[in-house]
């Protein structure tokens, strides 16, 4: 693509999250260093190739904008799952 695309995605419940991944061997576990999101109200979602990419969040006091996470994986562009996103407060000092 020639043009930088976004997706703005909720924040989805963590124990249902992990519920859902932990029933397949074929993914990782999710874990409380990562944090899942949920489909857009446009019912889109990440997607192939999108692992690696960073979830921004604008905060409400500052404006400031900073990557509070990585992208690990999904369920293979799947509109009504979660992504997991890699927490990037828990790696860092």
């Amino acid at each position: 693509a020639t043009s930088l695309k976004h997706l703005v995605v909720p924040l989805a419940n963590h124990a249902e999250c992990k519920a859902e991944y932990d029933r397949t061997e074929l993914t990782p576990a999710v874990d409380d260093h990562m944090f899942c999101t949920g489909p857009s109200k446009n019912e889109e979602n990440v997607c192939f190739g999108d692992a690696g990419g960073a979830l921004a969040v604008k905060d409400a006091e500052t404006g400031d904008i900073y990557a509070a996470g990585i992208l690990s994986f999904d369920k293979s562009c799947q509109t009504y799952k979660y992504g997991v996103y890699m927490k990037i407060s828990s790696y860092l000092p």
